[in-house]
């Protein structure tokens, strides 16, 4: 090799410069290969531009067929940056002219696209099945959106988000009318009238929604999108109602009837859209949400303060108005055929619409917070006031009527009664009537309430207060004293419904005491009546005259019981007055007085034929209410010999008063009436 190349083994410097110009040529060779190179990559990215611009007019898909390639090309040009750092200008320049090229594709795709849904005349609905004429249009029009949705994709800047171009060029047409007709200086823009642009979107997705689901859905389900046309598009017209709603309220807040009516509006919106369309917001990680266009309001903790007081403000002026009503306490008839009784008073009854005006209200709030604010601030505060009312108006009543008078020096003992009783206010039938009334608006309620307990909606809020109790903690300060936050975590009603039967309790316990103490009243010279231990013709039977006064207002009162109260109501009444009028013949009469046979007839009479007599007009069997009339009366009966055989009887250990046929009286109550007769004083 030397000699070939004549090198002069005593001259090692030739060697050097040998090296040398090797190095220098191969230098120069990789220099000429990157050139080369480079030339062949601005050809090919050349190639695809060129390509991808004269068939975007003819062949849009193609375009973005060769568009996708220069990408990929990219791609590959720009990772060689990394073994080679001199393309690194190359790769730049590249990825200059993709964007560049994309930039040229959409302008042209959607001057493409937006020519074809004029062809349609869109935003005129499209209704399938189309006609010759139309399926034609819809054949042009899927291809230009499936070719503008491709290029869409490939310009995706983060996993997971995805414009979809076609349809937001369709959701701009509407858009711009809806800037027309509620944005701008046309009569449709008013502030009052928020119904006017919701039904307007609501009208838009309704008249679009078959397009979308027999049209554009499966377009976009061939080019393996995961997401739902209907859904992007009902979200994208939301954004010119979130526009518009963030532009009033402000304006809004000055006028608070018509800010209340456009939260109503909102939330009936949000409503509708999530039961009618099924509209859930698509988010980036693949999940969904509701989107509502409501908590523009319900997170905006001024805007929600503002329209709570608006609403409470509203409520309490109605009830305001309602209770200063001169016939809040008058009756009046219930439509409502499932309550168990038919009469309430008008009060109850517009309390109940109240009640009901409320829920409809926050029911739609979709959070849990918010609704409290309206369940335990609103609605319980209003059962407690009116639950006081009639509270109030029933220990006015007692004192009033009930209570005992002051003896007068000087005056006869029969004057002084101890209570102002219903005799000396027009009979029971001029008290029992305005009791009754309180009584049927507590019983109103009490049964309307009652009747939420199982309600979904409170259901809900049931539990989801039984899992987040805390959230009561803020409302405590906020509400009557008498509204006990505590018992909500076990019943939201739990203590409403308790403080609405102790009313009713209460009003009963009361007609009861009236009843008896009018008894007690017009059975003062019966009492005191000297005749029993006497002697005298009592064969007729007739009930004893100084009796009639008390039994002709008895059954006064409880025909007006029966006939006004249900059946179990006035049973518990029924018993409780048996009761005072046994207790009062057995201090009064049984037990004060001696007993010839002929008194023991005629008490048998008055109780048998007179007291009794009455109580069958109401009741089966009123003796079973009076047991221990009926066996005192049992006993008084007696022959005088089995008496005699009764009185030995009680003093022997072995026998027991079931013998005698007693339940109720004790061996000392029976000795005692049997004392009564005068054939058993020896």
């Amino acid at each position: 090799m030397r000699q070939e190349h004549h090198l002069d083994p005593a001259q090692p410097q030739a060697y050097a410069r040998l090296i040398h110009s090797l190095h220098d040529l191969d230098s120069r060779l990789s220099v000429i290969d990157s050139a080369i190179s480079y030339i062949k990559a601005l050809l090919v990215a050349m190639h695809l531009w060129e390509q991808s611009m004269e068939t975007v007019k003819s062949q849009p898909l193609e375009a973005v067929q060769r568009y996708l390639q220069l990408v990929k090309f990219v791609q590959l040009v720009t990772e060689q940056e990394v073994v080679q750092h001199s393309w690194r200008d190359l790769g730049d320049y590249l990825r200059q002219c993709q964007q560049q090229l994309w930039t040229n594709l959409d302008l042209i795709l959607r001057e493409n696209f937006e020519a074809k849904l004029g062809d349609l005349k869109w935003p005129v609905p499209l209704q399938p099945p189309y006609g010759p004429d139309i399926k034609a249009k819809v054949d042009a029009f899927e291809y230009c959106f499936n070719a503008l949705l491709l290029l869409g994709a490939s310009d995706t800047k983060e996993e997971g988000t995805l414009t979809v171009t076609p349809l937001q060029i369709m959701l701009a047409a509407i858009a711009l009318r809806f800037r027309f007709h509620f944005e701008g200086s046309k009569p449709t823009n008013r502030l009052d009238k928020p119904e006017w642009y919701l039904k307007h979107i609501k009208t838009q997705i309704e008249s679009h929604l078959p397009f979308l689901m027999t049209t554009v859905q499966p377009i976009m389900q061939r080019a393996g999108l995961s997401i739902s046309a209907k859904d992007y598009f009902i979200d994208g017209l939301l954004k010119n109602v979130k526009r518009k709603v963030l532009r009033t309220i402000p304006k809004m807040l000055e006028h608070p009837q018509w800010f209340s009516h456009t939260v109503h509006e909102l939330l009936q919106f949000d409503h509708d859209l999530q039961e009618d369309y099924g509209f859930q917001l698509q988010l980036p990680d693949g999940t969904s949400k509701a989107d509502l266009v409501s908590d523009l309001v319900m997170e905006h903790e001024d805007w929600f303060d503002a329209w709570f007081s608006s609403e409470r403000n509203f409520v309490q002026m109605r009830y305001d108005a309602m209770m200063a009503d001169a016939n809040a306490f008058e009756l009046c008839e219930d439509d409502d055929q499932t309550m168990e009784i038919s009469v309430t008073t008008y009060s109850a009854l517009h309390l109940v619409q109240l009640l009901e005006g409320v829920l409809d209200t926050y029911k739609l709030i979709p959070h849990i917070q918010q609704q409290l604010h309206f369940f335990v601030r609103v609605q319980l505060g209003l059962l407690s006031f009116y639950h006081d009312r009639i509270e109030s108006a029933l220990g006015s009543f007692e004192a009033r009527s009930l209570i005992r008078s002051v003896p007068v020096p000087g005056a006869l003992p029969d004057a002084v009664t101890g209570v102002v009783t219903a005799s000396e206010t027009g009979g029971p039938l001029g008290v029992l009537p305005k009791l009754f009334r309180w009584w049927s608006s507590a019983k109103r309620v009490h049964d309307f309430i009652k009747t939420w307990e199982d309600k979904t909606f409170f259901l809900t809020l049931q539990a989801s207060l039984e899992e987040s109790p805390l959230v009561l903690s803020s409302l405590q300060h906020k509400v009557p004293a008498s509204v006990d936050l505590s018992l909500l975590p076990n019943g939201l009603f739990t203590g409403v419904i308790q403080d609405y039967a102790s009313l009713m309790d209460q009003t009963q316990q009361i007609c009861t005491t009236i009843l008896i103490k009018d008894w007690v009243h017009n059975t003062r010279v019966y009492t005191k009546s000297d005749q029993w231990w006497q002697a005298f013709d009592a064969s007729e039977k007739e009930v004893s005259s100084s009796l009639y006064p008390a039994l002709q207002e008895l059954w006064l009162g409880l025909k007006y019981l029966h006939q006004q109260y249900p059946a179990h109501s006035f049973l518990q009444m029924f018993k409780a007055v048996s009761a005072g009028i046994e207790d009062h013949f057995w201090r009064n009469v049984m037990t004060k007085n001696q007993f010839s046979a002929d008194g023991i007839q005629q008490l048998a009479t008055d109780i048998q034929l007179g007291l009794w007599k009455v109580g069958q007009r109401v009741v089966k069997r009123p003796e079973n209410y009076a047991r221990r009339l009926k066996e005192a009366l049992q006993l008084l009966t007696l022959s005088k010999e089995e008496c005699r055989e009764a009185m030995d009887r009680l003093t022997s250990k072995t026998t027991t008063l079931d013998q005698l046929g007693i339940d109720t009286l004790t061996t000392n109550e029976v000795r005692d009436v049997i004392r009564r007769r005068n054939d058993m004083l020896t």
